[in-house]
């Protein structure tokens, strides 16, 4: 058994390469605020769109003209 883990520890380690990446650091973090610009901007482009198609001031909750304190109980 000793001579076996000798033999494995005798075999020759291949030097170790860094992994190169496809552009600088700084890069990736403005991609990023690219990115997270556009999505806020898709986002603020639709903002205050449920208060326009929702129901209409002054009715129930299936679209019947209501009013007082029973507004949308069914008698």
């Amino acid at each position: 058994m000793t001579s076996f883990v000798s033999l494995v520890a005798a075999v020759d380690v291949p030097e170790l390469e860094e992994n190169h990446i496809a552009m600088p650091p700084w890069a990736f973090g403005l991609m990023a605020l690219c990115i997270f610009g556009l999505l806020f901007a898709l986002l603020w482009a639709f903002r205050n769109t449920a208060a326009r198609f929702g129901a209409p001031k002054g009715h129930g909750p299936a679209g019947v003209r209501g009013g007082g304190q029973n507004q949308g109980v069914n008698h």
